[in-house]
């Protein structure tokens, strides 16, 4: 009885989420920002024509695209060319680094900071203060910019996931834009969501299970059922809109404390 009254519950809160109407684009200055590796078929298929859509709805008044690639052995650099010649034609101003470094050269170079010894006992470069420092990377001309005092409401950080222009709104319009940061959930194999590694519910707890309902916390899951965004401590994943105050001290961006870190239960 009580599964048949909740799948009732959330049944009744989709079909309300399905009737909302987010926020149009172009109200606030948005940095969109990506990192890619190898991602040329999502970058073709769907990456490249959804943020060319997002830039031309946001305004190129409105809006900086800044996307960090390299070592890629696929033609992601070739999908990012006509990104760039794109935005270009439409007047949005952007940086697009294509890198030649690879994965190799990275881990041939001389041990410092960020590295670990193993139990293997070997010397290895660390994932999170890699993609820290490509994230730097990609955020500085947002940090540029604030020198020249030009200034953007929110990062929209677009990671190797499909997704559309409406998912975009629908995310950015979370609790009426008032939110550190609202994530999506990532799913490579419905019903099981991905990408758990900075996921901690309004209690700091990590996933209860990468299937319904996800969350340990009574006050995450219950927001869930009812379709409403979900309080969490932290979060990272498909799509991350932020409030546009540079980070500092992180290893990892995903990781923002309250007020406000949500998981937007629109995404499933």
């Amino acid at each position: 009885m009580y599964s048949l009254i909740s799948a009732i519950r959330v049944r009744i809160a989709l079909v309300k989420q399905a009737l909302q109407e987010p926020d149009v684009l172009g109200r606030e200055k948005v940095f969109i920002a990506g990192i890619h590796w190898n991602n040329e078929k999502i970058l073709r298929d769907v990456w490249v024509p959804v943020v060319i859509q997002l830039a031309s709805q946001i305004g190129p008044n409105n809006v900086f695209v800044s996307v960090q690639e390299s070592g890629s052995w696929d033609d992601s650099k070739g999908a990012l060319r006509f990104l760039d010649e794109q935005l270009a034609v439409l007047g949005v101003p952007k940086k697009i680094i294509l890198d030649n470094t690879t994965h190799l050269d990275e881990i041939s170079q001389a041990p410092g900071p960020g590295w670990l010894a193993t139990p293997t006992g070997q010397i290895e470069m660390r994932r999170i203060p890699y993609l820290a420092k490509l994230r730097n990377l990609v955020l500085q001309p947002l940090l540029d910019m604030k020198d020249r005092d030009i200034h953007f409401d929110k990062i929209l950080f677009l990671n190797d996931v499909a997704f559309n222009v409406k998912d975009v709104r629908t995310l950015l319009s979370t609790r009426g834009g008032e939110y550190a940061a609202a994530c999506s959930l990532d799913f490579s194999k419905p019903p099981e969501f991905y990408d758990t590694f900075a996921l901690r519910d309004s209690e700091g707890h990590e996933k209860l299970m990468q299937t319904w309902p996800y969350f340990r916390s009574r006050e995450s899951r219950r927001a869930l059922m009812y379709g409403e965004s979900v309080p969490v401590e932290s979060c990272w994943n498909g799509l991350e809109p932020s409030g546009a105050d540079e980070p500092s001290g992180d290893e990892c961006f995903a990781i923002l404390r309250k007020p406000a870190v949500e998981i937007s239960s629109y995404f499933r």
